[in-house]
């Protein structure tokens, strides 16, 4: 997930080497990662979802549950009424975008997709053959439209960050990662794609 660089993780096994203890730990102890980011990878590692259950209310967990065992997503159109308070997000030209992002990177045969917004600058990257490539930037005013219409089609939200799904887009299909992560200064979405 390239949360700590090669000097970090150098870092952190000479103390577990002198110390002893979890590498995962280490890091949050060091500062290179936060507890959640850690348990994402982890989970992410053995292909499955991580949910701290002792942070939400038992009635979020059935909902939640009851929308991951959904059939698939379709990327081709929100399953949701349109927010009339945020009808940016459900415009056309949000749609074509994120449309035109899915097909750039699927139809390159990528394997992730990077939203990244940072104070200063809105990302969108992509991930072939272990080589990322960087999609030319939309306006950062569009960037918070398109990050909230990625996450609520991925079913993404601030108790569940991260989550994997089937999918369909333009007729292909995929198991989909779906991770988010928010922090002060930035905000990221990534969409991981393998064999359904």
């Amino acid at each position: 997930m390239e949360l700590v660089t090669e000097p970090q993780v150098q870092e952190a096994l000479a103390v577990q080497r002198d110390q002893g203890g979890v590498l995962g730990e280490i890091f949050v102890r060091l500062g290179y990662a936060a507890r959640e980011e850690v348990l994402l990878a982890l989970a992410a590692q053995i292909g499955m979802t991580w949910l701290d259950l002792t942070q939400i209310p038992l009635e979020e967990v059935e909902r939640t549950f009851r929308w991951m065992k959904a059939e698939e997503v379709v990327f081709d159109m929100l399953e949701e009424m349109p927010d009339p308070t945020d009808p940016l997000t459900d415009s056309e030209p949000v749609a074509k975008l994120v449309n035109l992002v899915l097909t750039t990177a699927l139809d390159a045969e990528a394997t992730e997709i990077r939203f990244e917004l940072h104070r200063d600058q809105f990302r969108i990257r992509y991930r072939v053959d272990g080589v990322r490539y960087e999609m030319e930037s939309p306006p950062r005013h569009l960037a918070p439209p398109l990050l909230e219409r990625v996450r609520r089609l991925t079913g993404l939200s601030s108790d569940f960050r991260s989550r994997t799904l089937p999918a369909v887009f333009a007729g292909r299909r995929f198991r989909v990662e779906a991770m988010w992560f928010r922090t002060d200064f930035e905000e990221s979405v990534v969409l991981g794609f393998l064999a359904p």
